[in-house]
């Protein structure tokens, strides 16, 4: 079994490139409060995420599904204070990779985590929008 998806945001190092979008286009029901399930609705898929913790300016945690929900994950942003700014530390996990799929879903979740953190960091550091027009 592969450790989880594990991102740390380093200003130095994310790099913004051509980007498909990962954000959703529509947000449904339940909202961020722990125990809540929300649809994240995008133009090719529905996901579904439930809320299992949520600590204001700490931490937020999430599982959502993979694989037609044959693998369930579970995602953990931290954030931790740090000089002027914020550390963000994201994992998502586990992928146990000897079943059919999940390699692919690993690298998947790799890509789009990267992304959409990418996407954030050239938000609230430059204000710019990443995402191509028409999302």
């Amino acid at each position: 079994m592969l450790e989880p998806v594990s991102h740390q945001v380093d200003p130095l190092e994310v790099e913004a490139g051509e980007r498909k979008g990962p954000a959703a286009k529509q947000v449904e029901g339940g909202g961020l409060a722990v125990g809540a399930r929300t649809t994240l609705v995008w133009p090719e898929q529905r996901t579904w995420w439930d809320v299992v913790e949520a600590y204001p300016e700490r931490s937020f945690v999430f599982r959502w599904p993979w694989l037609d929900e044959r693998l369930v994950t579970t995602v953990r942003v931290t954030l931790t204070p740090i000089g002027y700014g914020t550390r963000v530390d994201l994992e998502d996990g586990p992928f146990p990779i000897d079943e059919p799929g999940v390699l692919e879903a690993w690298a998947e979740a790799l890509e789009g985590w990267a992304e959409a953190l990418a996407q954030l960091r050239a938000h609230l550091d430059f204000s710019v929008d990443l995402r191509p027009r028409g999302l």
